[in-house]
């Protein structure tokens, strides 16, 4: 039985929660959840046994897997060391109306994430957000919002989603 995560992330004026799971990690397994927000997981090392709304999947080193808001998720690490961003994409893209839209369409689920994303662009971004989200230099901030915009740049650039109005 999945169950709503409703967990406070980052901090209160930057709204963003990094996590680095190994073996040893409480919630190493992932018990089948949702949550309104999008979730980024990145691959270090082994693989990741993924299964969202009822679909199974499995991610190796260096692949990118997005949890699209609401999508009922859970995973069994196979020697497994992975990471995961979770944000609520509202709290930084609503700054100009053409983010403010993407944002809008993305939570009415009129656009839908690409899951698995192996394209070299796309892991490169998706390494510079994860490295800036690690940071611990004052106004490290201002990296990681650039490095969301980058990741989610390099989406809409290549079209790694599916657009039910278009």
């Amino acid at each position: 039985m999945a169950y709503n995560e409703i967990l406070h992330r980052g901090t209160g004026d930057f709204s963003v929660g990094w996590y680095s799971i190994d073996k040893h990690h409480p919630r190493y397994k992932m018990n089948h959840h949702w949550h309104r927000e999008i979730e980024i997981i990145r691959v270090i090392s082994g693989s990741l046994h993924m299964s969202v709304n009822n679909q199974e999947y499995v991610l190796k080193n260096g692949e990118i897997y997005v949890v699209n808001s609401e999508m009922v998720h859970g995973a069994v690490p196979d020697e497994c060391v992975y990471e995961c961003i979770v944000f609520n994409p509202e709290n930084i893209f609503l700054l100009t109306s053409q983010t403010r839209s993407f944002v809008e369409e993305l939570f009415s689920g009129n656009i839908v994430i690409d899951s698995v994303l192996r394209d070299k662009d796309i892991v490169n971004a998706a390494d510079t957000l994860f490295e800036s989200l690690k940071s611990k230099y004052n106004y490290c901030h201002f990296e990681s919002i650039s490095a969301i915009y980058g990741f989610f740049g390099v989406i809409i650039k290549k079209r790694f989603y599916k657009n039910d109005i278009d």
